[in-house]
Order: structure tokens, then C-alpha cells, then sequence
């Protein structure tokens, strides 16, 4: 029974994580009335033992809760900075690219400009002994 009780209470915890208050209501419901039912049938333990272990079962799990919390928050921190650092870096990366697109036009105009000085001078020479 109290292993079905953990389970019950971790799936709990978890619902009530997602938000979802109906389910959590529900399953509340049938934990309750699923114990009333069984806590007669505890030989071992008496109602104050259960009733102290449960407690504490919903203490542990509270605390399970609260640090998934922050774990999560410390997630979407991170996430957040990652994002930023993506876009920044993405940005550095465009005006790199535009820089290096810039230059290559540069360049292929200065190539263009050289071959037709080169074909002027070419020009020159072939000329040059006639004009002499």
C-alpha cells in the first residue's frame, strides 16, 4: 500500500507541477478515499505511524518539488542566455559575411581593373615598335 501511496503522491507532484488543478483534485480524491478504505486494514502500523509517515512523504516530495522548481528556472536562465548569445553571435557572423562579400566585390572589380590595365599595356608593347 504505501508503495501504491508513493507512487500515487510522486504522480501528484508532478500534475500539480504541470499546472493541471482538475487532475490533481481528482487523483487527491481517489488517494483519500483509497486510504480511508485501506487504513483500517494496517496492522502493522497504527493511524498516527501513517499518518507521520505520509506527512513526511508529503514533505520529501514538496521539497522535490521546489527544487525541480529552481531547476527549471536555472534551465530557462540558461536558455535564455544561450539565445542571446546565439543572436549575438549570429549578428557578429551576418556583418562578417557582409564585410567579406564587401571585399570580394572589391576585389573582383580591382582584378577586372588590373586585366584591363594589363591589356592596355600589352597594347603598349606590341605597338611600341612600330611607333618607334
Amino acid at each position: 500500500m504505501l508503495c501504491c501511496l508513493y507512487v500515487d503522491l510522486h504522480f501528484i507532484l508532478l500534475c500539480s507541477l504541470s499546472g493541471d488543478v482538475q487532475i490533481v483534485r481528482e487523483l487527491v480524491t481517489n488517494l483519500l478515499t483509497v486510504l480511508f478504505i485501506n487504513v483500517f486494514s494496517v496492522h502493522c502500523l497504527g493511524f498516527s505511524n501513517l499518518f507521520i509517515l505520509i506527512l513526511q512523504h508529503i514533505e520529501d516530495l514538496t521539497q522535490e518539488k521546489f527544487s525541480l522548481q529552481r531547476a527549471l528556472e536555472a534551465s530557462h536562465t540558461l536558455a535564455e542566455s544561450l539565445a542571446a548569445e546565439n543572436s549575438s553571435l549570429t549578428d557578429s557572423y551576418n556583418q562578417q559575411r557582409s564585410i567579406v562579400n564587401r571585399l570580394k566585390s572589391d576585389m573582383e572589380s580591382l582584378q577586372e581593373e588590373i586585366k584591363a590595365q594589363l591589356d592596355g599595356a600589352q597594347d603598349v608593347v606590341e605597338l611600341w615598335p612600330a611607333m618607334q
